[in-house]
């Protein structure tokens, strides 16, 4: 599909990235079954969320958060 703008932490900023469309709505219904999660992680980069440039990318920003977040506590 057609790339969109994903964005990534690198050091202590932020980096834009791209991602497929489809990519990027299986990330949205990854979250959609997390919101409570979801709602923890905002909350916890809200310092940073305002420099996020699109929901869109945000989205991608928070599934990256989420699945490294589970990944490193074994889910």
């Amino acid at each position: 599909g057609a790339p969109m703008a994903r964005i990534r932490q690198q050091g202590g900023g932020i980096v834009a990235e791209s991602y497929t469309v489809e990519g990027f709505l299986r990330a949205v219904d990854q979250l959609s079954q997390h919101y409570e999660t979801l709602c923890q992680e905002v909350r916890s980069i809200q310092q940073t969320w305002w420099d996020v440039p699109d929901m869109a990318a945000a989205y991608a920003f928070l599934y990256g958060t989420w699945i490294q977040r589970a990944e490193s506590q074994g889910r």
